[in-house]
């Protein structure tokens, strides 16, 4: 191609850049020329573009209603074509090298473009929930994602940890979030434990991503433990994690509520997600504090219980540490609980169904498990976190067996 044809094509993205942003435009007739320069422009020139027209499309797009998104199937489409190279239709088998090099542009993209909401509206399109895609196409969108926050987090790019935080924080804990999280633990603390301190140092990163983090690794060890499976080795050094984690900033686990994200409408629409980002979403607290009260009747019967017994043991101070150190929160002139009563039910509920199968030996363990019970509930009563009542918690907690620090939370009042 000569540079008077390089220059024609240029001129025919510059030009496209600003004609897929208009509300009224003839984008949808003008698909076939679009794909045709972006196939010209080749790997990774065709990708690097697309980005570049996210940013200045979604830029563009705050002039209009929030949820208004002009030739959004196209843009859809452009993303799908050239940027994960993958629709069903067209598949092009990317290799290990140009696979890397596009994590490298998607990264970089975000490093670049650090200022502005549109941002996380672009992260959001990327990997956004999407139901009109063949698994194949899917899943290969999700295992990009997955790359693309590992590869974050070993270079240390907190833009893309905060657009990955974010994204979590829309997804309230859902399966492909567990499914994200668990990708990064096996990554950092099982295939390559040698590279675990990435995960240490992004507390003073990105502390909003260990925020989501959080719940999410926690409701897939609570999982294992309900179901009685045997944790995988790389929990131990994810615990140690955690607990170095709250032990610097306790109030880490409680960022969801005390400083929320801004709230904005995704590029994928989804009702559902819509109503559920009016509220809260699910924090740590909940599986944090069942991870803890339960450990010692969920591992009881498995190798390394010994270990992990002083990190949880740690934990569960620090989140202590946590409650303690929050004052009470309002929005709006509503009081806002941390702890909410299905939480305690919850918590409740497990314990005495894991206590039917426990045998004698186990007492010292049932004791440890309805001590720490105690100490929550007395910590989050007194910070005033928890949405139950006394007399509603001791409700709940009949038929528990005889614990002398729960007994005597159970009968005092709170002030």
């Amino acid at each position: 191609m000569d540079t008077f044809q390089k220059k024609q094509m240029m001129a025919g993205i510059s030009e496209l850049t600003e004609t897929v942003c208009l509300w009224y435009s003839d984008v949808p007739k003008r698909m076939p020329a679009i794909a045709l320069l972006l196939s010209q422009q080749g790997f990774p020139n065709a990708t690097r573009v697309v980005l570049n027209w996210l940013a200045k499309y979604f830029e563009h797009c705050q002039n209009y209603p929030p949820g208004k998104f002009p030739n959004r199937s196209q843009i859809l489409v452009l993303i799908d074509s050239f940027v994960f190279f993958k629709t069903d239709q067209v598949q092009v088998q990317l290799t290990l090298t140009k696979e890397l090099h596009l994590l490298e542009e998607i990264c970089r993209h975000f490093q670049r473009h650090a200022a502005g909401s549109s941002k996380f509206l672009t992260f959001d399109a990327l990997f956004g929930g999407r139901s009109n895609l063949s698994d194949s196409v899917e899943e290969h969108r999700q295992k990009i994602l997955y790359k693309t926050v590992s590869m974050a987090l070993s270079m240390q790019w907190g833009e893309v940890l905060e657009c990955a935080a974010m994204w979590l924080h829309s997804q309230n804990v859902s399966t492909g979030a567990v499914s994200l999280v668990d990708s990064i633990v096996m990554d950092f603390c099982d295939l390559l434990p040698d590279t675990s301190a990435a995960l240490h140092k992004i507390l003073d990163l990105c502390p909003q991503f260990v925020n989501q983090l959080l719940p999410c690794a926690f409701t897939q060890l609570c999982s294992k433990g309900h179901k009685d499976e045997v944790f995988l080795q790389s929990k131990s050094l994810f615990l140690q994690i955690a607990s170095d984690w709250l032990s610097r900033d306790p109030s880490v686990c409680l960022l969801h509520v005390s400083a929320p994200f801004r709230q904005y409408v995704g590029f994928h629409r989804n009702p559902a997600r819509d109503r559920d980002s009016l509220h809260p979403t699910m924090g740590a607290i909940r599986q944090l504090l069942l991870f803890c009260v339960l450990h010692p009747l969920w591992t009881s019967h498995q190798e390394g219980y010994r270990e992990d017994a002083l990190v949880v043991s740690k934990l569960f101070y620090h989140l202590l540490q946590s409650l303690m150190a929050t004052p009470p929160i309002e929005r709006d002139g509503e009081k806002v609980y941390v702890i909410l009563r299905q939480d305690v039910v919850a918590i409740v509920s497990e314990v005495k169904r894991k206590l039917q199968a426990v045998g004698l030996d186990t007492a010292s363990r049932v004791e440890l498990c309805l001590d720490r019970l105690a100490e929550a509930v007395q910590i989050s009563n007194a910070a005033k976190h928890l949405e139950m009542s006394s007399d509603e918690l001791e409700r709940l907690c009949e038929g528990l067996p005889h614990s002398h620090l729960l007994d005597i939370v159970l009968v005092s009042k709170p002030e």
